[in-house]
């Protein structure tokens, strides 16, 4: 398997783009943000501890940053593509995966629509 920064010039015969909308995900990133803007907005600017144990104003603002706004930007953007052409399969799941990854039609043992199946020396 390789790593490259860009796709190859040439068409693709498929491309697949999956993002993470199911409700369920979409519902608990929105529940925890918004537990962190109303315990930011009591904490930070009514001036009101939130919880029993509160946290420091600055570990409130790291908190909102991170959770509040990062999380739910990170859940937006994250996304699986996917192209098939005629030298391989190539794939990237964007942002944690910078780089398309190749995986050459010789190191695939089949290919089938809706299955791909890799030798396991490829993955180390």
């Amino acid at each position: 398997m390789e790593k490259i920064r860009s796709l190859p010039a040439g068409p693709s015969l498929y491309r697949e783009v999956q993002r993470f909308r199911q409700p369920w995900v979409v519902l608990l990133v929105l529940a925890l943000a918004a537990l962190i803007w109303y315990s930011a907005w009591q904490q930070l600017l009514q001036g009101r501890p939130f919880g029993n144990n509160p946290a420091s104003n600055e570990m409130m603002i790291a908190m909102f940053l991170v959770v509040g706004i990062g999380m739910p930007v990170f859940f937006h953007r994250l996304h699986l593509a996917t192209e098939v052409r005629m030298d391989g399969v190539y794939f990237r799941y964007w942002p944690l995966l910078l780089r398309w990854r190749h995986l050459r039609w010789e190191s695939l043992e089949a290919a089938e629509a809706g299955l791909l199946v890799c030798r396991t020396e490829e993955w180390t």
